[in-house]
């Protein structure tokens, strides 16, 4: 089944969509016989009207609305060590600095979920500086409670 790619203009690329779907869009007005079709597979670009004149003529909508586009597959940050350095920080450090990365991962991951690739693109760069900086802060805490602990100990043997 061949599909197409579909470009409308606003300098995203949609799909693939079958003959189908893109009948659909077409229908609803998120796409004109002037939308940029390519075959899957190829590197020409064609007006939908001149590839797919089986589409006919779509309804004239001044304020059509561009489809959706495809999320990729498997496109989410893991919240494993989002959660893990959250709990650690929190029983260090008593500071919720590692709140701040598991927040900034469930955005990222909403804005994946809707399609919004650029926006979660940032929001998992947003994510990856702040783990590092929660993970650096939790060997600080650490770092600081073994001296208080090796300092406690020294001081009571003084005694």
């Amino acid at each position: 089944m061949t599909r197409y790619w579909m470009s409308i203009g606003d300098g995203n690329t949609y799909g693939p969509y079958t003959v189908e779907e893109l009948r659909a869009l077409m229908l609803d007005g998120r796409a004109t016989r002037t939308s940029q079709l390519c075959e899957e597979g190829s590197q020409q670009w064609f007006p939908a009207g001149n590839v797919l004149p089986e589409l006919g003529s779509p309804p004239t909508s001044p304020s059509a609305v561009p489809p959706l586009p495809v999320v990729p597959v498997g496109k989410s940050i893991s919240l494993v060590w989002s959660i893990v350095a959250t709990v650690l920080s929190l029983l260090l450090c008593c500071l919720p600095i590692g709140v701040v990365p598991l927040v900034l991962a469930i955005n990222a991951n909403s804005r994946y979920a809707v399609g919004d690739l650029s926006g979660g693109d940032a929001g998992e760069r947003n994510y990856r500086t702040w783990m590092i900086v929660t993970w650096v802060l939790l060997g600080v805490g650490l770092v600081l409670m073994v001296v208080q602990l090796v300092l406690g100990v020294g001081m009571l043997m003084a005694l």
